[in-house]
């Protein structure tokens, strides 16, 4: 008996049914011809739902226009492949969330056509096994830069720039921005003058709307957080009613984004913005890392308001100083060598001395 003979009396639905793991069977023209229980239950179909349905069918959107292609060469070179080389790809199931996957394929004759059986592993477990050591990577070399920069930081403005930058380059954001709340309008806030840009045209476009841009409570991505006091992230910006830099967006290729507050003495006094190219679901594990990096930030923000206040302070006792009837001064202890020397005193003190 040939090998195409011993192909045709197979009985691909028993092998099928056997199988640990996914498996299905497509046809030339790249329906699918056959699919076992683990594969239905994997993708979320029943067995009339996928039989006759086009393969790519269970392929991601950004995969899907690439597959018919790759699918014809694949079967053109005739060759078995493993289980995609320990990669993980992606699946798409019935209600649209993605499943990740590993495949291996072979091509069979049977009927004097050449078939593609593709047996498919959840790599569920695997994938999240690998996510969590990377946010785990993620988490402490980020929250060990950010606190090098809160501490290493002049002023606030030069802490905000550095985190920007440290973000944008952990996460792969290719935008990311600051506002802080206006001194003389308390319920405003204004923007900072440093940007994360990754390079684009369409990006510089995006800063140059926002560079002037000043936001109320409620209003937009960076109102919002301001308002509520916590980190907002939308998913789709296109879909968004309040983000008024939707087009500008749009035209630059950015769809995602999440903002985060800066929180002293429980008042937001900054906020974060980050853009992402891709439309992102809101991402549990990176919002409670970013929620640590708005911690850190706010010692920054509570040093300045201490040094603002010793200088408010010092600018009224030398007002004093200078306005009081009499000779006054007043002396400090410096330490070491220098011990004890007078570092205010009043106009009076040279009519006197």
């Amino acid at each position: 008996m040939s090998d195409e003979s011993a192909a045709n009396d197979l009985d691909f639905g028993a092998i099928l049914d056997a199988a640990p793991d996914g498996m299905v069977l497509v046809c030339p023209d790249g329906n699918i011809l056959l699919v076992n229980q683990e594969m239905q239950a994997l993708f979320g179909y029943t067995h009339a739902e996928l039989i006759g349905q086009p393969v790519e069918v269970l392929v991601p959107g950004k995969s899907r226009k690439k597959h018919p292609e790759l699918r014809t060469a694949y079967v053109s070179e005739s060759q078995a492949r493993g289980m995609a080389g320990g990669r993980i790809l992606a699946g798409l199931r019935k209600d649209g969330t993605e499943v990740p996957i590993s495949i291996s394929l072979s091509v069979v004759r049977s009927g004097g056509r050449e078939l593609v059986l593709a047996t498919v592993r959840d790599l569920t477990v695997q994938a999240q096994e690998r996510d969590a050591l990377r946010r785990s990577n993620l988490e402490s070399t980020l929250l060990l830069k950010v606190a090098d920069i809160a501490a290493d930081a002049d002023t606030v403005e030069d802490a905000l720039a550095g985190v920007i930058d440290s973000v944008c380059a952990a996460t792969g954001f290719p935008v990311g921005h600051a506002y802080t709340r206006c001194r003389v309008d308390t319920e405003r806030l204004v923007p900072d003058d440093h940007w994360c840009i990754a390079g684009g045209e369409g990006f510089e476009q995006f800063r140059e709307l926002g560079k002037d841009k000043v936001f109320s409570r409620g209003e937009g991505l960076p109102g919002r957080v301001f308002a509520s006091g916590s980190i907002e992230w939308i998913e789709d910006l296109s879909r968004d009613e309040n983000f008024p830099r939707a087009p500008v967006a749009a035209k630059a290729g950015l769809k995602s984004g999440f903002a985060m507050p800066i929180i002293l003495f429980g008042e937001v006094q900054g906020v974060l913005e980050f853009y992402a190219s891709d439309v992102l679901r809101r991402d549990e594990a990176l919002v409670a890392i970013m929620a640590k990096v708005g911690q850190q930030l706010s010692r920054v923000f509570e040093r300045s308001r201490v040094q603002r206040d010793l200088e408010r302070r010092e600018q009224l006792i030398e007002s004093l100083i200078q306005n009081v009837p009499g000779a006054i001064y007043r002396i400090a202890d410096h330490g070491g060598e220098t011990g004890h020397r007078i570092d205010i005193m009043s106009d009076a003190i040279e009519d006197i001395c």
